[in-house]
């Protein structure tokens, strides 16, 4: 510290400021791609589902599933989530739009059911290294044929689909169950932390599932490293596993990948103050 006198009875005083200790990034947020009936172009921060009707509009189609991945993070105990109006087919201008945000979990319904778009998502992950993505199986695949749209340790993917009922009008609808995932992600990082595997969870507002599996069947899955949700009597509808895509054993669940990324944001972001400071002493001991 030192004391500068810049004219008479006025002094500058320099104060040496010492490095802040590194705190955690958020790993809770997540951003929803895809159709909207109305609303904002630009990506936009949402804490609700309420609120996400008033800007977007609510359900209106049997095929635009964006309305209810939103109300399914929600009701899983998800707290914040970005959401991005996909125009014209347009994911990779929806992606970019995203980049600078602070969304680390990413989710597009149905994306396997546009061409390239599983693959988009994941190079944008592998590429950023600050995010997950959630993917959902097919509509209507049987076990037997649910195949993983890549090798990846950012993303991880779910089967089977899930009945839901409307708000308001009761009405029971077939959905992809990725937005469920990401709020049951997001309430395991609140209630025990990112290192705990998003797994055994009650998979709340669902109601039935697609399809029925046989036990063989869903160890089956897992093995091949696809998730499930699974009918246990007097327990409900849980989310089983909790497996990446990736082939590499050391990056196969979920929850290493995101805690590894939960570290690296977190020493990025609270070591940033060290950029242009001397290579010295002086900036390693601090």
């Amino acid at each position: 510290m030192s004391r500068l006198p810049i004219k008479p009875g006025v002094f500058v005083q320099n104060i040496r400021i010492q490095p802040q200790s590194i705190e955690g990034v958020s790993t809770s947020t997540a951003a929803f791609l895809g159709e909207t009936q109305t609303g904002p172009v630009a990506p936009t921060l949402v804490t609700s589902f309420a609120e996400y009707q008033k800007l977007f509009g609510s359900y209106f189609g049997e095929s635009k599933y964006l309305p209810y991945a939103v109300e399914g993070f929600f009701g899983n105990g998800g707290k914040r989530c970005y959401v991005c109006t996909v125009n014209d087919g347009d994911y990779a201008g929806a992606l970019a739009k995203l980049e600078a945000l602070d969304a680390s979990i990413i989710y597009a319904p149905n994306a396997q059911a546009t061409s390239g778009l599983a693959a988009l998502l994941i190079s944008h992950c592998e590429r950023l290294r600050n995010r997950f993505a959630i993917l959902d199986s097919i509509k209507g695949q049987d076990p037997s044929s649910v195949t993983k749209p890549g090798d990846s340790s950012f993303a991880a993917l779910y089967y089977p689909w899930i009945y839901v009922k409307e708000t308001g009008t009761g009405r029971l609808c077939l959905v992809p169950i990725g937005g469920h995932a990401a709020g049951i992600y997001a309430r395991t990082d609140v209630e025990v932390g990112v290192h705990k595997a998003p797994a055994s969870q009650l998979v709340n507002g669902a109601v039935d599932l697609e399809l029925q599996m046989k036990s063989h069947q869903q160890d089956s899955l897992i093995t091949q490293g696809i998730n499930t949700v699974r009918n246990f009597a007097g327990r409900g509808l849980l989310l089983w596993g909790a497996r990446t895509l990736s082939s590499d054993q050391e990056w196969k669940y979920v929850n290493v990948r995101r805690l590894l990324i939960y570290l690296e944001q977190s020493i990025k972001k609270g070591t940033s103050w060290v950029t242009f400071e001397p290579n010295n002493a002086s900036t390693w001991l601090k």
